[in-house]
């Protein structure tokens, strides 16, 4: 049965509201992908922002072969339709299972695979049985009426005996999905939990709700569309939530450790000691001022220097690894003029001073260990 499209869509010269609805469904879902994909462009180590941004946009696409198909004019264009529907919603599974993998960090693998072998049987089949996976064939249309005089089509045809696979899929992924979810809120915590209601919550509501709906219609039980998009629509917004509530976190976290380090650095310029933070690798990473003082050394020309530089050569073999990579120097004296020290200036103002003593302040991350024995008192 043939369906016009401005009677389909259109009451009198207004729009429709399906396809106002599915539109901005559409458009919000793409908004949201593409912002994801800017955090993940900052932020490579993020995977999940870029799953996140290939499971709207497979949401997008299928929300508009949703809408074409409810103004689908013929059976033929119908069939066809819902044919290439299943490769963004075949993309829209598979990405489920990854974000879901990944952000919660927990689902069981071997679950994970089956969901996503049977989804691309299911998309193979798709091309190979009938006119696509959920009918054998289309006969006709039928005219369906929705709320506020909205007229959409239907379908009218023979189910396809391999419509069970993608229902199979379906199935594993609710598992898949609730599996996970409760796993996550085994582990406690606030965040954890939230996460996993809202987002396991609403992924396992709607893609059991989908599903078992899409199978009603397909065997003649419910005479109605095959409507997808909104439950979709509901599981990107929920997941949008959760990554941009981490986003918020995440930058009050940075805010807190900025107040922290400004704090911290504070308190180091005040010392009256000279102060050397060295890493993993035995590069400076931090001197305060009278470290300046100290060594005869610009701030500048410490960082990011190696801390050997720092030491004479005829005690450099007497340090050993140890956690350490705060030096604090606490006691002074000038040093004779020693190449193996310290650059030798040309005049008195040039020459540098040494340490008389060491405490070394212990640190996960230092290389070196500094005893004070590794300096000579000023009698030696």
């Amino acid at each position: 049965m043939r369906l016009l499209a401005n009677r389909a869509f259109y009451v009198g010269d207004a729009l429709n509201w399906v396809e106002i609805t599915w539109t901005m469904m559409i458009a919000a879902s793409l908004m949201l992908g593409v912002v994801h994909l800017f955090v993940w462009e900052k932020q490579r180590s993020q995977y999940a922002h870029l799953l996140f941004f290939v499971l709207a946009v497979s949401a997008a696409a299928y929300g508009a072969c949703e809408l074409a198909r409810m103004q689908a004019e013929t059976p033929a264009h119908f069939a066809s339709n819902t044919r290439w529907s299943h490769v963004p919603l075949a993309v829209f599974v598979i990405s489920v299972v990854g974000f879901v993998r990944l952000y919660f960090q927990a689902g069981r693998v071997w679950l994970a695979y089956g969901v996503i072998g049977i989804r691309l049987v299911a998309l193979a089949l798709n091309f190979l049985t009938g006119v696509n996976v959920n009918f054998r064939e289309i006969t006709a249309l039928d005219q369906l009426q929705l709320w506020a005089g909205a007229v959409v089509a239907g379908p009218i045809g023979t189910p396809n005996p391999w419509a069970i696979v993608p229902q199979l899929s379906n199935l594993l992924l609710v598992v898949f999905i609730v599996d996970a979810s409760i796993t996550l809120w085994r582990r406690g915590g606030l965040a954890a939990r939230r996460r996993a209601a809202l987002v396991g919550g609403s992924l396992a509501i709607c893609t059991f709700t989908a599903a078992s709906f899409a199978a009603l219609v397909v065997t003649g039980v419910v005479h109605a569309p095959t409507i997808l998009m909104p439950g979709f629509f509901v599981v990107v917004l929920a997941m949008g939530y959760e990554l941009v509530w981490d986003l918020i976190a995440a930058a009050q976290l940075a805010a807190q450790l900025r107040a922290s380090e400004q704090r911290f650095g504070a308190v180091v310029e005040a010392v009256p000691s000279a102060i050397l933070l060295v890493d993993g690798k035995g590069m400076i990473t931090l001197a305060n001022a009278q470290a300046e003082t100290v060594f005869g050394y610009r701030r500048a020309e410490l960082v990011a220097k190696p801390v050997e530089m720092l030491i004479p050569e005829r005690f450099g073999s007497r340090t050993s690894p140890c956690e350490a990579s705060m030096l604090e120097i606490r006691r002074y004296e000038r040093w004779e003029r020693d190449a193996s020290w310290s650059r030798v200036g040309r005049t008195a103002a040039n020459s540098r001073w040494r340490p008389r003593s060491v405490r070394c302040l212990p640190r996960k991350d230092c290389l070196y260990w500094c005893p004070s024995s590794t300096f000579p008192s000023a009698g030696k």
